[in-house]
């Protein structure tokens, strides 16, 4: 899971200058998330929101399962109408 850096409620904490970029979730508890940057560390879930899957798909130029079923059904089409 990913989260991206939405807010920063406190301008001491080491985000506050990384509005918009995504970070690996590798742990999770109540008010906060413990991301992958510098040694693992903490961003409340106030300050942040859960990367969509589709996102993280379509960034990494591959395709979600819909897409493909979109396509193999868009090529059976052609495919039948020649």
């Amino acid at each position: 899971m990913k989260v991206r850096i939405i807010q920063c409620s406190n301008p001491s904490h080491w985000y506050a200058d990384k509005i918009g970029q995504e970070f690996e979730v590798k742990n999770e508890a109540n008010d906060f998330y413990i991301v992958n940057y510098d040694d693992n560390v903490c961003v409340y879930k106030k300050n942040c929101e859960i990367v969509p899957e589709e996102e993280i798909i379509q960034d990494k130029g591959l395709f979600t399962g819909q897409q493909l079923i979109d396509i193999a059904e868009r090529r059976s089409e052609e495919h039948t109408s020649e």
